[in-house]
């Protein structure tokens, strides 16, 4: 008897087993971690702003959510420091995620072959600020990169740049300015969406939508999409939105296994159903309006109307328009869609530890948030005169700190440790060492200078070869600890090589 009862335990606990198999793979698959983050850049402050990208990022994280995504970070109108501090936030978002998502809004452009996108606090007055203002792509793909199994970027950023056409080139720069976006080829397993391929402009549309976000919100939430068939239905659907003026392009390449954003697929059709697939058009519709149906944002809801002017569910977009513009009108003091809260502080800066070289001498001084200032070199005391960097902080043009060492002074710098996390808006600087007119014009002084923080700007000034302060404004928030200044380039003295420097007073920002 126990011989017969076995044999159908035995296959009622394969059986068992195989579907505890089964529902752990898509236990699996369900658990895959999906983030993104959100960039929409339009409030430029040097030239005009954009009017869709805060509406383009608002919309892409609304269609996000409503697929599935576990973390949807939107940010708005984000400067050069913010834009560093948001990147640097993601990555350790996207270190433990399957899928990672950016997608990017606003003005972007390509100089000597390299991308960058561009914030909004940028003014690029010529060439050599591109570095300094503005972000490379290769940072947001470094974002990305912990990501286990799909790395996006997309970008709605190849508009029309006007910074880029009053920019100023350098002379003798080797530099080109390029037309939109150069070509990228990521790494394995990533792929970077353009709106429109490189050296071509994307329009950015006189809906509440640019065309390539209207196209990519449409076909997002399709699912069991591969997403390199989501995005050439996306192609195809701005070629055709645009008289095909843009093309969007997508670079990078995956495996050979399907990738798609939202789990599922097709339902197959009952034995003896016809098989004719419903036309592209009508699924088009059908995922635009998924996408945008439960939203409260009448913007999403034209946008469909303009793309459907005869679209299956034109009167309940009707309806929903006027609905929202009675809500709007009924209160005007709430707009229909309520922009993200901005957090409620800032986030921390990580700060560099203080360069240091064997031998540095460093003076404590009184000088507004400084605490201490080192040299790389001093040189030594004679006729009666002594060269310590605090010198440059006692006030007085017949002391200054002069560099020690043989040769110009390039390359020598001074580091200025402040007595905590300070804001810095304005670097004074005198040059050279004006006890005399004579003696500041026997003695080398500073041309060129860079200056770097501990939260990782530079930028790079040139002094005027003149005694009496120079001041140099930051126009975008620099929270430091310390400052490096170095030399890079001198005007020679008439007879002595030592550069010097008179004075320096770094200010706060009002």
């Amino acid at each position: 008897m126990s011989g017969i009862t076995a044999k159908p335990a035995r296959a009622l606990l394969t059986l068992v087993l195989g579907a505890l198999l089964v529902l752990a793979g898509i236990g699996g698959a369900l658990a895959e971690k999906r983030v993104a983050l959100v960039i929409g850049n339009g409030a430029y402050q040097a030239t005009r702003p954009l009017p869709n990208p805060a509406n383009d990022a608002r919309a892409i994280a609304e269609t996000l959510k409503r697929i599935g995504f576990d973390t949807v970070e939107v940010r708005l109108d984000q400067s050069f420091t913010d834009l560093r501090g948001t990147l640097r936030d993601f990555s350790r978002v996207a270190r433990d995620s399957d899928v990672a998502l950016v997608f990017y809004a606003g003005h972007g452009m390509e100089i000597g072959g390299v991308n960058y996108i561009v914030p909004v606090d940028a003014r690029l007055q010529s060439d050599q600020d591109v570095p300094y203002e503005a972000l490379p792509l290769d940072w947001v793909l470094a974002a990305i990169e912990p990501a286990r199994r799909l790395r996006l970027v997309v970008l709605d950023a190849c508009r029309d740049n006007p910074l880029a056409s009053q920019m100023a080139m350098t002379s003798g720069s080797t530099r080109s300015l390029g037309r939109g976006l150069a070509r990228v080829e990521p790494a394995g397993d990533t792929l970077v969406a353009y709106a429109a391929k490189a050296g071509s402009v994307a329009e950015d549309g006189d809906a509440a939508n640019s065309p390539f976000t209207t196209a990519l919100i449409a076909n997002l939430p399709t699912p069991g999409l591969d997403v390199r068939l989501m995005f050439g239905r996306v192609r195809d659907a701005v070629l055709q939105s645009t008289g095909r003026r843009q093309e969007p392009f997508v670079y990078g390449s995956l495996g050979g296994g399907e990738l798609s954003l939202v789990p599922g697929e097709a339902t197959a059709p009952p034995a003896g159903a016809a098989t004719t697939p419903a036309p592209d058009g009508a699924a088009h519709d059908l995922a635009f309006w998924q996408s945008i149906e439960k939203s409260e944002n009448v913007a999403l809801f034209r946008s469909y109307l303009k793309e459907f002017p005869n679209g299956r569910f034109r009167a309940i977009a009707e309806a929903r328009v006027a609905e929202l513009d009675k809500v709007a009108a009924v209160e005007p003091q709430r707009p229909a869609e309520a922009p993200p809260k901005a957090p409620a502080a800032a986030p921390a800066v990580t700060h560099a530890p203080p360069p240091s070289v064997p031998g540095m001498v460093c003076d404590r001084v009184g000088g507004g948030i400084v605490a201490a200032v080192c040299a790389t070199t001093v040189l030594k005391a004679q006729s009666g005169n002594s060269y310590g960097p605090a010198n440059i902080f006692d006030g007085s043009n017949r002391t200054a700190w002069v560099e020690g060492v043989d040769g110009n002074g390039e390359g020598e710098w001074l580091r200025f440790d402040f007595s905590g996390e300070a804001t810095v808006g304005r670097v004074v600087v005198s040059n050279g060492y004006a006890k005399s007119d004579d003696i500041y014009k026997k003695n080398s002084r500073i041309r060129d200078v860079a200056l770097e923080f501990s939260g990782g700007e530079r930028f790079d000034f040139t002094l005027a070869d003149q005694t009496g302060p120079q001041a140099f404004d930051f126009d975008r928030k620099v929270v430091a600890t310390w400052m490096r200044l170095e030399v890079r380039s001198v005007y020679k003295g008439w007879k002595y090589t030592d550069t010097a420097l008179n004075e320096v007073r770094v200010e706060a920002a009002r």
